[in-house]
């Protein structure tokens, strides 16, 4: 009788581990992440979730491999959206919104020799370098020109990245001539601080009209919101203003999935959602 007590004894302690490893949050699903840059904040936040994320070419690539299939989810600029629905010729449109964990802002930096003080100086023959075309910025170039037509007619420069180490470089070369460089980030990025300790040849340029925080895509979202760069933020950067504030536009940054691998997999959406990214 000792005995058997003894057996049903052992059988509970193997037990008890074993029901309580169920209770456990489950581990990340085998999930098909997109996040642009390797070392881009975006692939961070994708890191966070416990993915291992994919090099992609930027948010409008990333749209169409999750429309596709061929990723799960992935994480883009909420303007790229505005973008990507106005294709020549769209597909099915298979992508939702899991969460929006932070904002970022556009930022438009200029040589001083070019004058331009406002979004709305920028000239035929500007050469902007925006980045890769699928990339967020090139993305946002494209969508404030509904507003800016004169945007349209600057001469883009699409090769590299505008956070790379090379860009402040290349502002700077007398013999690349890049009049200004165009980025969407967060205003604590590193690239920026690089172009405020660099000196005070290069301004922040203003970028405002009620008009932008009115655009918004087919199913109602409006990706901008008026922001403002605080004063002070950029001791040379601001210092065309005298270090004031400077108008600006925010942009969602935005989780999104496949909705029919979304449907699949609602507890590892619910998940997703909850992860606090920024």
């Amino acid at each position: 009788m000792l005995k058997v007590l003894l057996c049903i004894a052992a059988a509970l302690v193997v037990a008890a581990p074993a029901r309580a490893q169920l209770q456990l949050p489950k581990h990340p699903l085998n999930v098909k992440a997109c996040g642009g840059d390797e070392d881009g904040g975006y692939a961070a936040a994708l890191r966070k979730l416990g993915y291992k994320p994919s090099v992609n070419k930027g948010s409008l690539d990333i749209l169409e491999k999750i429309d596709a299939g061929v990723c799960d989810v992935g994480m883009v600029q909420g303007d790229a959206l505005l973008v990507y629905q106005r294709r020549a010729n769209p597909g099915p449109v298979k992508n939702g919104v899991i969460q929006v964990p932070y904002r970022e802002a556009a930022l438009l930096i200029c040589n001083e020799y070019t004058k331009i003080k406002t979004i709305a100086d920028v000239k035929a023959g500007t050469n902007v370098l925006v980045g890769p075309a699928e990339g967020g910025p090139a993305l946002t170039w494209d969508s404030l020109s509904i507003i800016f037509p004169n945007l349209k007619t600057a001469t883009l420069n699409k090769l590299g990245n505008p956070n790379s180490d090379r860009t402040l470089a290349r502002l700077r070369s007398s013999t690349e001539k890049v009049d200004c460089v165009f980025n969407v980030t967060a205003l604590g990025a590193a690239t920026i601080k690089a172009f405020d300790d660099a000196g005070a040849k290069l301004d922040l340029i203003a970028i405002a009209d009620k008009r932008i925080a009115t655009l918004q895509t087919s199913d109602g979202r409006k990706p901008y919101f008026d922001a403002t760069v605080p004063a002070r933020t950029y001791k040379n950067l601001q210092s065309a203003v005298k270090g004031a504030a400077v108008p600006t536009v925010t942009v969602d940054a935005l989780v999104v999935g496949n909705k029919d691998w979304m449907a699949k997999n609602p507890d590892e959406v619910k998940r997703i959602a909850a992860v606090k990214l920024n």
